[in-house]
């Protein structure tokens, strides 16, 4: 299960994150993935900053600061990312 990491610093484990739609759900729009260099997968929305959603500094940090992140991330392990049924 997924990590979802919201606007407010919260860290929810265990997120389902089987199919579009969940990750869709937990990101509250389109899904945009970013590959991180730990091996991990980032989905953010793609629209966050057009949105005007909240600033995840938290996500943003997680993610090496390689991208500014606006509004939830869900963070899939390889095996999730591979695993999911997209």
């Amino acid at each position: 299960m997924a990590l979802l990491i919201l606007p407010d610093g919260t860290f929810l484990e265990n997120w389902p994150c089987d199919t579009l739609k969940d990750w869709q759900n937990a990101v509250e729009g389109y899904v945009q993935a970013i590959h991180l260099r730990n091996g991990d997968t980032m989905l953010v929305n793609e629209e966050g900053m057009v949105l005007n959603l909240p600033l995840n500094e938290y996500a943003t940090s997680y993610g090496d600061n390689s991208h500014v992140i606006f509004g939830r991330a869900l963070v899939l392990t390889p095996e999730e990312w591979e695993d999911a049924n997209v």
